[in-house]
């Protein structure tokens, strides 16, 4: 599992290892390249001051004795532990005339200026130059050891203060990671508290900004949670309570059925018995369905379909149902056809319309007519269907929709007999496509209507 904390500090440290690294190869590559400027310097110091003690006193017998006197001896006293690794030659007409080392002879030299040359395996950085008016020629040798000693040294001055930086500016880097990410550890010990019986918001005013964003989104989830929890316990009773009474009435007229013996009366206690199981798998259908809706759901399959059509298919199926009532259903249509087409799940939009043409036929009194009609309406499709029906008072309008809601005013006859689901069902259906749901009732015409977005 990916850890913030240690990926925040490598990468941090490797960030500043890598930034360290540069400046110090940039300013290694840099004194490495002043310093050989320096050596080359020193060699051309060298060979021009050589030269001009040869070519002054090249001719005159006193500086030849004088040097062949001086020359051993000053071969023999060590001055500086460098001196081994310097060596100069000069050559007169050919004929080498000054040799700073006795026991290391180089041949003359073939070019002129800087050279990097190998003598017996070791690397030696040499300077030569010609003058043909005095016919003298110089070799100023510097061994490869005195760069590379120095260069290291270089190296070895830029590494201390590299390391102790680095290992500054990681320690700093681990104390301020620790510190910046400490609300997410309270944050992880607040959540690993909670439990479905005590979910809570999370609060604290001291959270960094860039948290707010995932605190509120949580605390809008819990809040989400805690209401579907309670709609599910609520869900649990309800339908506890609503199965009891036709699984009651099924037992009761079973019993009674089982022991009459007039064959009448055992045909209507068999109507009953019937009437009661439909009521029960009506009931089930419907839980099993608003179970299935979930508003929260975004992820359901959606088509574009006529709803007209769709509308005048269901119709179909409820034929049997508005012919024993005698109701005439009117199907109107003012919008084009272009503008009949909307992008939904069909089978979720086909419950919803076939509840609230069921709720429409169902509390609609014999000898009525219905009326369904689809239009365009700022931008969306308008399905509306009104019946008459009892005048439904506003603050009963309020509570249509939630679930197992049935006006007690009603009567819960065979042709309305209900479980007060229908509406819930629609309204969850009408959500999950962005849809609006809306209930009036008026002059004892009762209307639902339902804005599609195109």
């Amino acid at each position: 599992m990916k850890s913030i904390k240690k990926d925040l500090i490598i990468t941090l440290s490797s960030s500043i290892a890598v930034v360290l690294i540069i400046i110090h190869l940039g300013g290694f590559f840099y004194f490495k390249h002043r310093a050989q400027e320096t050596l080359d310097a020193n060699l051309v110091k060298s060979a021009k001051l050589i030269f001009g003690l040869i070519n002054h006193e090249v001719s005159d017998e006193k500086y030849l004795d004088f040097w062949k006197k001086i020359g051993p001896a000053l071969q023999q006293k060590i001055f500086h532990r460098y001196e081994y690794k310097i060596h100069a030659q000069a050559w007169e007409g050919g004929h080498l005339v000054y040799n700073s080392d006795e026991l290391f002879t180089v041949q003359n030299p073939d070019y002129e200026g800087f050279e990097d040359i190998k003598i017996n395996g070791e690397g030696w950085r040499g300077f030569s130059f010609y003058d043909p008016e005095s016919n003298i020629k110089i070799l100023v040798l510097e061994s490869d050891l005195i760069k590379n000693e120095l260069v290291f040294g270089i190296l070895f001055f830029l590494l201390a203060p590299f390391l102790l930086s680095f290992s500054l500016l990681t320690l700093i880097v681990i104390i301020a990671v620790n510190k910046k990410l400490k609300p997410l550890g309270y944050l992880a010990a607040e959540i690993k508290k909670m439990t479905a019986q005590t979910l809570q918001q999370l609060q604290d005013p001291n959270l960094p900004i860039e948290l707010k964003p995932f605190v509120s989104s949580f605390n809008s989830l819990i809040a989400r949670l805690a209401e579907a929890i309670d709609g599910e316990r609520n869900f649990t009773n309800y339908a506890a309570h609503e199965l009891k009474t036709p699984l009651a009435a099924i037992s009761v007229q079973a019993y009674i059925l089982a022991n009459n013996k007039n064959k009448e009366m055992e045909r209507e206690f068999l109507r009953e018995l019937l009437n009661g199981i439909g009521r029960a798998t009506h009931l089930v259908n419907q839980l099993l369905t608003l179970s299935r809706v979930e508003p929260d759901n975004i992820n359901i399959e959606k088509e574009k379909f006529d709803l007209l059509k769709l509308t005048n298919s269901i119709l179909k199926n409820h034929i049997q149902k508005s012919e024993e009532k005698n109701l005439a259903i009117e199907v109107n249509c003012n919008a084009e056809k272009s503008q009949l087409f909307i992008n939904g799940n069909k089978t979720y939009i086909e419950i919803l319309l076939g509840n609230l043409i069921d709720n429409a036929i169902k509390y609609s009194p014999k000898d009525k007519k219905i009326s369904i009609l689809i239009s365009e309406k700022n931008n969306s499709l308008s399905f509306k269907i009104s019946n008459h029906g009892d005048q439904i008072l506003p603050e009963e309008i309020e509570k249509l929709f939630n679930n197992f809601y049935r006006v007690s005013r009603l009567k819960a006859t065979e042709d309305n007999a209900g479980c007060g689901l229908g509406l819930a069902i629609a309204k969850k259906i009408a959500d999950l496509h962005g849809a609006t749901i809306s209930f009036e009732s008026k002059n004892y015409i009762n209307s639902v209507e339902v804005l599609f977005v195109l």
